[in-house]
């Protein structure tokens, strides 16, 4: 008889495990929210360029007895140098001369001096206006180096005729509102030459004077005219006249170009202190300055 075949276990096949319940989606919970009051929109003007407030409301609030003194002083200078320029032998430099103790002097006591300076306009008779100003700045640089009264009313006196050669320019460059082409600069710097050359030969006055006609556009470093005299060679007279024409240049009212802060001014003296302007000078120049504006 044939062998019973072997029992095979049954297995049976695992169950599968349970799946996990899905948790419920928690809801989600919408806050109300109150609805909020969106202003119009403003309607904005196409960008201008704003007007220059702060000038119009100084020149209109300055004393009335500074503005005498000096439109007073301006008809003088003005007088004298369009004689220089159209009746040579009718012009007078001593009478310029005397303003310096008549008018000139007593700024220089006047704390908020460079604050008028600034805001009388210049946009007309700049040449004469520039003259007084460069006057009154040097004077106030002299009187803080301690110059003499003798020197100070030298580096006044030359301050007041420093731009005398411009009479012996031709009017149509010195008005000139845009820029002048190479000849035209060319020409408009003999005016420092001329000047010198025209006071020297005709009137007998301090040397200061005629460094601080001839000098004043001379630099420390030597790039400047009409000798491009090295620093060790510019007269003290002529180093303060080129700083006080510098400042009183950038931060004029004048019909072209924009009148320069005093803070831009001094921030351009700072820059070229170093090389083209003396140093000594500029530093006490700028102290007083800062000072000035602190106090004010």
């Amino acid at each position: 008889p044939a062998p019973e075949p072997a029992l095979v276990p049954v297995v049976e096949p695992p169950k599968p495990e349970p799946k996990p319940k899905a948790k419920p989606t928690p809801k989600k919970v919408v806050q109300e929210v109150k609805p909020v009051d969106v202003p119009a929109p403003v309607q904005v003007e196409a960008a201008t360029e704003p007007e220059p407030v702060e000038d119009d409301y100084a020149a209109e609030n300055l004393p009335e007895s500074f503005v005498e003194k000096y439109m007073d002083a301006l008809a003088q200078v003005k007088y004298e140098l369009s004689m220089a320029r159209f009746q040579k032998n009718s012009f007078n430099p001593e009478h310029l001369k005397a303003l310096i103790p008549e008018v000139l002097l007593p700024l220089l006591e006047d704390k908020s001096i460079f604050w008028k300076l600034q805001f009388i306009e210049h946009k007309e008779d700049y040449l004469y206006h520039h003259s007084i100003d460069v006057a009154i700045l040097a004077g106030c640089i002299g009187e803080w180096m301690g110059c003499t009264p003798k020197r100070l009313e030298s580096l006044m006196w030359g301050a007041l005729l420093h731009d005398i050669g411009k009479t012996l320019v031709p009017l149509n460059i010195i008005n000139k509102t845009g820029s002048l082409t190479a000849e035209e600069w060319n020409i408009a710097q003999l005016h420092a030459v001329r000047g010198y050359k025209y006071l020297r030969k005709n009137y007998d006055m301090p040397h200061e004077i005629h460094y601080c006609v001839l000098q004043h556009h001379e630099r420390m470093d030597g790039s400047g005219y009409p000798l491009s005299l090295p620093g060790k060679k510019i007269d003290i007279c002529g180093r303060i006249i080129a700083i006080a024409d510098t400042y009183s240049a950038m931060t004029s009212l004048r019909s072209y170009g924009k009148r320069r802060t005093s803070y831009d001014a001094a921030a351009t003296l700072q820059s070229e202190m170093f090389g083209k302007l003396d140093s000594q000078i500029c530093l006490q120049f700028l102290g007083r300055l800062r000072q000035f504006f602190q106090g004010n």
